[in-house]
């Protein structure tokens, strides 16, 4: 998915797959940092991607009933800015028309 990505974005604008991979690597690299750094990312006219944490928490071992605890993680959330919604809506909308549902 990431070379399809990457061989897209080098054919839309016209530069060599190598130099494209460079560049989105490096996009992504940066998002990291931020999450790392703020918590959060935000991509105008894209969504905000938000690193959230889940609390330790006490749950039955399944085999022996025992209760574990089992440790927090931390997990990153993605919610789609409003223009991305539009557009799947609108795609999603078009597709279920050509199929004949309202």
């Amino acid at each position: 998915m990431k070379h399809d990505l990457i061989r897209n974005v080098a054919l839309a604008v016209g530069i060599n797959q190598r130099k494209t991979q460079e560049i989105i690597q490096t996009a992504l690299d940066e998002m990291v940092k931020m999450l790392e750094a703020d918590g959060h990312c935000q991509l105008l006219r894209f969504g905000t991607f938000h690193m959230k944490q889940r609390k330790p928490r006490r749950v039955p071992d399944p085999r022996t009933l025992e209760k574990v605890v089992v440790p927090g993680q931390f997990f990153v959330t993605f919610n789609p800015g409003s223009e991305m919604k539009d557009m799947l809506f609108v795609k999603r909308l078009k597709e279920e028309t050509r199929r004949g549902r309202p």
